[in-house]
């Protein structure tokens, strides 16, 4: 009868070709789980080898047991799964939780305590490569599997932000699966689409934050300087940005340096990594996002091309036409339906307007023009105008005796309100009199004078202010 090796780290899984013996009475060695003992109808423990009756079926975990190398000795058959692969991991992981319960030493170990061992063991590992030693190397990735479990191990157990090895696996799975979606799916083979698709999903992964984002500081410093190179060109940063100092390094060939070389580099590398994000900061208060070469030029206070218009992220532009918005916070004035022809002739007397982006403006109250027409009042007009427009915060009201009427900011006149639809108790305008009076500019100026009156008969145009230094007598 045969031999039933299961997998110790799968203690449920039955070989298929075993099922069928395990119908009757079994032999069971120690190893074996307790928990398929329920599942067995009979069942009798084997804790050394002895003579067991004919026909017997012995079911076991454990290769090395002596009764199982005493029935593989007398030629009984063995069944066995195939092996999956991984599942000695899930050994690693049960020994690793082990000593971190019972060792002395492992209990008291935090990450930091075991940054020096991981650097270490990386150190090691990438020595091996050069030497193509097989051995050393399966051994250098044991050790640095062993800095994976352990780290995992001690983040179980912290108070916040706990995870386990599960979810360090499940992290792998989930970031591999989004950046290579054409090669998991059997879609297409190709090199290059390959890792275009990584690179366009890794950098849509932090599209929305700096493109620093990620970069570790603390590697070494000409690995740094290249991973700082590749992400700045992937977002069209300008060369001439960069110090040239940054791209050569010269070792002098003294008794004594002065300077350290790879100090002296990543302070520059942390140089320009405090002028990127300073210029990301910069284009964030006006709600762009530096991904063109025009833009991160103008945040970095170089000369760049006022024409351009800076360039949305992908995730951000939208596929429907952008509705002009009419409401206080954007000043846009509806044009009453009479007056769009008047509108017009003025709309293309002037220069062509930039086109409509999702810039912030700034609102601000700017007294309406005066002409002859006007009473000399000033009437509050709102005005949108870019919030880098100095227009937008400086104001100059005229001189007494000036006329004003704001050259510039005639294009930003709100257009005439419509006439309110005529009610049925208005009066007809043959109720009236006659017209309204009709206002003219005066010649001198009222308020010089102490005493005065204006004649004005209703009907009539208004004549000239008459300065009056004697009051009528009450008679007349």
């Amino acid at each position: 009868m045969p031999v039933i090796l299961m997998d110790p780290a799968l203690p449920d899984l039955i070989p298929a070709r075993g099922v069928a013996y395990l119908a009757g009475h079994v032999f069971v060695t120690e190893d074996v789980h307790p928990r398929l003992l329920w599942d067995l109808p009979s069942y009798e423990y084997v804790s050394f080898a002895r003579d067991l009756p004919p026909r017997a079926v012995v079911l076991s975990s454990d290769r090395t047991h002596p009764l199982v190398r005493q029935e593989v000795a007398r030629g009984e058959e063995v069944i066995t799964a195939d092996a999956l692969r991984g599942t000695r991991l899930l050994e690693a992981v049960a020994l690793m939780d082990r000593l971190r319960r019972t060792g002395p030493w492992e209990k008291q170990q935090t990450h930091d305590s075991l940054r020096r061992y991981l650097l270490e063991e990386v150190y090691e590992l990438l020595d091996t490569f050069d030497r193509v030693d097989a051995d050393e190397m399966r051994s250098e990735l044991g050790d640095l599997l062993l800095q994976v479990l352990f780290h995992a191990r001690i983040a179980e157990d912290a108070a916040q932000g706990a995870f386990t090895i599960d979810d360090v696996a499940q992290s792998f799975i989930d970031k591999v699966s989004y950046r290579t979606p054409g090669v998991l799916s059997g879609e297409h083979a190709d090199l290059e689409r390959q890792i275009q698709e990584w690179e366009d999903r890794k950098a849509a992964e932090r599209s929305r934050g700096s493109v620093l984002d990620g970069l570790v500081t603390s590697q070494p410093v000409l690995a740094l300087t290249q991973k700082l190179f590749e992400r700045l060109v992937a977002a069209d940063f300008p060369r001439n940005a960069i110090s040239p100092s940054l791209t050569r390094i010269d070792i002098p060939i003294r008794r004594h340096a002065r300077d350290s070389v790879e100090d002296s580099q990543r302070r520059l590398v942390m140089q320009l990594m405090s002028d990127v994000r300073a210029a990301e900061n910069a284009a964030g208060i006006d709600g762009v996002i530096p991904r063109d070469e025009n833009t991160w030029r103008k945040y970095l206070g170089m000369s760049y091309d006022e024409t351009v218009i800076p360039a949305q992220p992908v995730e951000q532009v939208s596929s429907q036409p952008v509705e002009p918005v009419r409401s206080e916070a954007t000043s846009r004035v509806e044009t009453p339906p009479d007056d769009r022809a008047l509108h017009d002739d003025r709309a293309e007397s002037r220069s062509p307007s930039p086109p409509v982006t999702n810039e912030v403006t700034s609102c601000v109250e700017t007294p309406a023009p005066v002409d002859a027409e006007t009473t000399g009042q000033f009437r509050p007009v709102r005005v949108a105008a870019p919030s880098t427009d100095p227009r937008a915060y400086y104001f100059e009201f005229p001189k007494p005796g000036e006329r004003f009427d704001f050259p510039d900011l005639a294009e930003h006149r709100a257009a005439p309100e419509p006439e309110p639809a005529p009610s049925n108790d208005f009066p007809e305008p043959d109720d009236f009199p006659g017209p309204p009076p009709k206002y003219r500019t005066v010649d001198v100026d009222p308020h010089a004078a102490t005493e005065r009156e204006v004649d004005v008969s209703y009907g009539s145009d208004v004549p000239q202010m008459v300065i009056r230094h004697e009051w009528d007598d009450e008679d007349d």
